[in-house]
């Protein structure tokens, strides 16, 4: 029997494992999703962002139609400036006034919130906890609690759209781009300036394979160890902990209905059309396409090379497992949304 066929087995059958043990009720903490959360002033949404999943979307979304704002923003003289750099939002806007504007531009005032693993995101949860708890005299149900917010993609389209996004460093010299392109090795590097997908998205030393598996685990820059089925494991758990699971691509509309359900008090009464009433239409509700990025005509290539995917897919065939399972997640808290909203 093949190897790739063995562990596909092996992956079948701890999936099979994890939904038992999720089904069962075990201690992963605060699981999945209960519904609309009242969001109190202690509480914060960790948003756990992996790359070129459309995060920027997600979180434009969430400020604009969730009255959230991302930190907490205090006065330094005439400036106003970000208390701390981290992916957790908050309700708890009242010492920043640039934060209760509408205006995305003033949203976005303090936005520092970059792709940090889940460790770091619960560090940065776990300290404002602790001042929290220090600074209020409190009784335990009213400690702060961490709603974890996770984006996901189709694997390939999310391959695709990091290749694409990175290939225009090749011509340039100082850019944000040029730091993504040196994270490779110069193989890779060369790889990705050549037009070469399928080696970026299937050779052992691209961190860019399985991304979102390593993401969540902290094993993204981890490439001399290879990820295993108990690096699966954990990100399935993790992933069946998150307060709210969205998807991206053909699924982003309701997937936005979902989060204004989920996390604006807003939309308390609304059904579901009304709530998919409020998403904007296709485009409107996405970031303008940063500027370097030019359209790529060996895209639509790649894209459409059905074979390229197979071979691309059995070498992500983690990400392809974790994108099912996020698919899942979702899809039961969608169809609940809308019995809930009938």
């Amino acid at each position: 029997m093949a190897a790739w066929a063995r562990v596909l087995i092996a992956v079948c059958v701890l999936i099979c494992c994890v939904r038992a043990a999720t089904a069962e009720g075990a201690e992963f903490g605060r699981t999945g999703w209960r519904g609309r959360v009242n969001l109190r002033p202690q509480d914060r949404v960790g948003f756990l962002r992996f790359k070129k999943v459309g995060s920027t979307t997600v979180s434009t979304y969430l400020m604009n139609r969730t009255a959230v704002c991302i930190n907490s923003c205090a006065a330094q003289g005439s400036k106003t400036k970000c208390v701390q750099l981290s992916c957790l939002y908050t309700t708890n806007c009242s010492s920043c006034a640039e934060l209760r504007s509408p205006a995305v531009a003033n949203r976005q005032f303090c936005y520092p919130c970059y792709h940090l693993p889940i460790r770091k995101l619960s560090q940065q949860f776990d300290m404002h906890a602790h001042e929290w708890r220090t600074t209020h005299s409190m009784e335990l149900a009213d400690a702060p609690h961490l709603h974890l917010l996770v984006v996901v993609r189709d694997p390939y389209e999310r391959l695709l759209s990091e290749f694409f996004f990175i290939r225009p460093a090749c011509n340039q010299r100082k850019t944000e781009l040029v730091t993504w392109l040196k994270q490779y090795t110069p193989q890779l590097q060369t790889a990705i300036c050549n037009g070469d997908f399928e080696t970026f998205a299937t050779h052992p030393d691209s961190h860019a394979t399985n991304g979102q598996v390593r993401q969540i685990v902290d094993y993204e820059f981890v490439t001399d160890r290879p990820l295993t089925a108990a690096h699966l494991e954990l990100s399935l758990r993790l992933l069946a902990e998150a307060s709210l699971v969205l998807v991206t691509d053909r699924l982003l509309p309701a997937g936005l209905a979902l989060l204004d359900y989920t996390f604006s008090a807003e939309t308390a009464g609304m059904t579901a059309s009304m709530l998919l009433n409020r998403v904007p239409r296709s485009g409107e509700s996405r970031q303008r396409v940063t500027s370097w990025i030019k359209q790529d005509s060996l895209r639509d290539n790649l894209t459409a090379d059905t074979d390229l995917r197979r071979r691309v897919m059995k070498a992500n065939m983690l990400d392809d497992v974790f994108y099912s399972e996020a698919v899942r997640h979702f899809e039961a808290a969608y169809h609940a949304m809308i019995a809930l909203t009938s």
